[in-house]
């Protein structure tokens, strides 16, 4: 938690998850992006990999915000980012291999 003792290192730690998500969010913003714009067949896999994320985070949240403070609430966002790719990746290679 951020408290007056130890707040330089909680920071530091959500400093580098403000970071993580940015990057990843990006990341993961484009490559959807171009997955979408490939056919019309692959909308409702990129719909389920966003359900997987809507799912992911709250869990994650309940999980980590009460150890870890803000620190956890960036984190659930990180982690729900990350389901939301393996999600999205596993769904592609089942059914669309060529992508």
């Amino acid at each position: 938690m951020l408290t007056s003792e130890g707040t330089t290192g909680a920071y530091l730690v959500l400093g580098v998850f403000v970071l993580a998500e940015t990057v990843l969010f990006a990341v993961r913003l484009y490559a959807g992006f171009l997955i979408e714009n490939t056919n019309s067949k692959v909308l409702t896999l990129t719909a389920s990999a966003s359900i997987a994320g809507l799912i992911a985070t709250p869990l994650a949240a309940l999980a980590l915000v009460p150890a870890m403070g803000p620190v956890g609430g960036f984190a659930a966002l990180v982690f729900a980012i990350g389901a939301r790719a393996t999600v999205l990746r596993r769904l592609l290679r089942r059914h669309h291999p060529e992508l």
